[in-house]
């Protein structure tokens, strides 16, 4: 496990995370960044935060219409 992951864990709440959906990688300026996409739940209140320029919860079928790029259309897909 790498300590990009175990950091990821940690700032999960209790370090708990779902069922991994897929993943996805891309390079940016600092290097290679690898993007793991998990099926969870929210209790509270949901709000955009760093690397997140707006945050809404929507029903599945209009969600794949709000994304930008195929990969992330495929790893909704995988949602239902």
């Amino acid at each position: 496990m790498t300590r990009s992951v175990i950091v990821s864990a940690v700032r999960t709440p209790f370090g708990k995370l779902g069922d991994e959906v897929g993943r996805t990688h891309y390079p940016v300026l600092q290097g290679p960044k690898e993007v793991r996409y998990y099926r969870m739940t929210c209790a509270g209140d949901a709000r955009a935060q760093n690397e997140v320029d707006d945050l809404r919860w929507v029903p599945l079928d209009e969600a794949a219409a709000l994304l930008s790029h195929q990969h992330d259309r495929d790893l909704l897909s995988r949602l239902r």
